[in-house]
């Protein structure tokens, strides 16, 4: 049974989509504390083909913020934890490594103020083995929502995968096996188009857990955990506890999401 946590900031200033550093290292020690095992993108990949009774767990970050390298990576480290970043690969800045703990922000900067990770720091990070890349597509389009028909909107998905897989691929040497949907949007007709890509595992924000052996196109689930203190995420965790009620939570809540199934 695997559990895939879905987080976009960690900082120590920033509210939305955010947690802080202190609170992902306790969501961290939460976690094993409750008998899940973290696991690297491989090691996810490599479980998830066959049945299992082991409790795993995998750590994702969304979109490519700068903060995930300056605040959440040393955070990973000093617990040996691993993760995976689902990229924009089309919003990666250039430049030299920053320093942990500088996000660059100019005077006065507000919450929507984007500061992208640059590749220099995605290609250290992934370097220590510590870090699977993966896309986000290229340009994070809701291509549910996308004007055109249905081979219109093959078409542009497939050109956007191909683009993220070649930038991911040129920079970091692996091509990406797995997407996070923009927004966790999809429908089978385009979850074909990202398998033929050669994306075998597909991630939504329909929270729940996952029980392997799991089909190529398959959807999985994600639990967004962005701003749960210690005491929410532990309430999130007991929901997850006893694995017959999991797992049946898990099914229903993927029926009922709209382009689930």
């Amino acid at each position: 049974m695997n559990l895939t946590l879905c987080y976009h900031h960690i900082s120590p200033w920033r509210r939305l989509y955010a947690t802080t550093p202190e609170t992902f290292a306790r969501h961290l020690e939460l976690l094993r504390g409750a008998g899940w095992t973290l696991l690297g993108f491989d090691e996810f990949a490599e479980h998830s083909r066959k049945p299992s009774r082991a409790r795993t767990a995998l750590v994702s970050f969304d979109d490519g913020h700068a903060d995930n390298w300056l605040h959440a990576a040393p955070v990973l480290a000093a617990h040996e934890a691993a993760a995976v970043m689902f990229l924009i690969s089309g919003d990666v800045d250039e430049g030299a490594v920053r320093e942990r703990g500088d996000e660059g922000l100019a005077p006065g900067a507000s919450e929507d103020d984007p500061v992208r990770i640059r590749w220099s720091e995605v290609e250290q990070w992934a370097a220590t083995g510590s870090l699977s890349v993966q896309t986000h597509t290229h340009r994070h389009r809701d291509w549910v929502r996308d004007t055109g028909n249905v081979s219109q909107r093959a078409a542009g998905l497939r050109a956007d995968l191909d683009a993220s897989i070649a930038a991911i691929t040129a920079r970091i040497g692996t091509p990406p096996r797995s997407l996070a949907w923009p927004w966790g949007r999809s429908d089978p007709a385009l979850r074909e188009v990202a398998a033929g890509c050669g994306i075998g595992w597909q991630f939504s924000v329909i929270p729940g857990v996952d029980q392997g052996p799991l089909r190529p196109d398959a959807l999985l689930h994600r639990v967004p955990a962005d701003g749960l203190d210690a005491n929410g995420f532990a309430r999130m965790l007991e929901r997850y506890r006893y694995r017959p009620l999991a797992l049946a939570r898990s099914r229903m809540r993927r029926r009922l999401s709209p382009g689930s199934r």
